[in-house]
């Protein structure tokens, strides 16, 4: 079960290139039925209401979501109550505490939460793990259903070409560290998957927001590594010092808070900042062979988001391999870290004059 899951996530980032996208954030967003969005729509806030037809892929994260609308994409969306039920979409990844789903579903559904009911029509297979799991009436799955949850009800009405159950195994953290890790596999599962959609939002805030800066970023970790490695490593180190530091004294608590939000914010930017690198870097590779093979394909350009999926993909690939893998995430994440630093206060001013920034 897991296998496939972790197979399909990978999957998931290799997506077409998007020719058009739309941020909305706000508290309360509400989009009306009669809204048409042409290409893939990025939603962050408190309440989501979505009546419309998206003509592309639906990122949502936020407290309430709730899709009505057509979708002619795929629907990803992370939160605390989730109500999915639209006309029809290509597939469904979704993470959250309640999660109710409904409408016809072309390929697959991944779902984890707490208590999921499903009532779909799905083409394909339905992969889900939670803790209170509801099949209703009706629901025809024509792939597997392949489940992990702590009580499930299915309906006899409901139609399954085939059921796969993997059982939770109860255990105590005190018997066994190791039983104490594999008791709470299932909600890593759920964070893994709340993560990568995050990753997402934020990929398409820098694109919307910043795309000068992630030029500049991009172009610092491709030509000067080895100096974007040695800032990053010593501010890896040299960061958590200073906060032991600030901590005992009654001025430095509030700073010390403050800088361990900064940390770790750059820390999961810097993630965010190497995959757009590493697919540029691939990008300009095919260019380079194709170019040898057609003029056709010389400077080709695609998306920037696209260019992040592909480089998130291939960097996440690479840090899962043995022994290597974590070699690899080390320095990823020092030479991420190293060019957001460089870029942010060594050549600030030089790009200033330059009109980069």
């Amino acid at each position: 079960m897991k296998k496939i899951l972790m197979l399909l996530l990978a999957l998931f980032f290799i997506a077409s290139a998007c020719t058009a996208a739309t941020f909305i954030n706000g508290n309360n967003i509400i989009i009306p039925a009669s809204k048409i969005i042409k290409g893939n729509l990025y939603v962050l806030g408190d309440k989501i209401q979505i009546y419309g037809e998206i003509q592309g892929d639906v990122y949502a994260l936020g407290e309430s979501i709730k899709i009505k609308g057509k979708v002619k994409g795929d629907i990803n969306a992370a939160g605390k109550n989730l109500e999915i039920t639209p006309l029809y979409a290509n597939d469904l990844r979704l993470a959250g505490d309640n999660i109710s789903t409904r409408g016809k579903i072309y390929n697959d559904i991944i779902a984890l939460g707490r208590n999921i009911s499903i009532k779909n029509q799905v083409i394909s297979d339905v992969f889900v793990r939670g803790e209170v799991l509801y099949i209703a009436s009706y629901t025809k799955i024509g792939g597997s259903l392949n489940y992990s949850a702590d009580k499930v009800t299915i309906s006899r009405k409901a139609r399954i070409a085939k059921i796969i159950a993997t059982p939770i195994k109860k255990t105590t953290c005190p018997t066994s560290t190791k039983n104490c890790f594999s008791s709470i596999a299932p909600s890593c599962n759920g964070i893994l998957i709340i993560n990568f959609i995050i990753l997402m939002i934020f990929a398409g805030l820098f694109i919307k927001f910043a795309p000068n800066q992630i030029k500049l970023i991009s172009k610092s970790i491709l030509t000067s590594p080895l100096k974007s490695m040695g800032w990053g490593l010593a501010t890896l180190i040299l960061t958590p010092v200073i906060i032991v530091i600030l901590i005992p004294t009654l001025i430095g608590i509030p700073f010390s808070i403050i800088l361990i939000f900064f940390y770790v914010l750059m820390i999961y930017l810097s993630k965010i900042l190497l995959g757009f690198s590493i697919g540029e870097w691939l990008i300009a590779k095919l260019n380079k062979k194709g170019s040898k093979k057609s003029k056709k394909t010389k400077g080709k350009q695609y998306h920037p988001f696209f260019v992040f999926l592909l480089g998130i993909v291939v960097y996440h690939i690479l840090i899962v391999l043995p022994i290597l893998g974590g070699i690899l995430h080390f320095l990823g994440l020092i030479l991420g870290l190293g060019a957001l630093i460089t870029t942010r206060f060594v050549t600030y001013a030089q790009a200033r004059k330059k009109g980069i920034l």
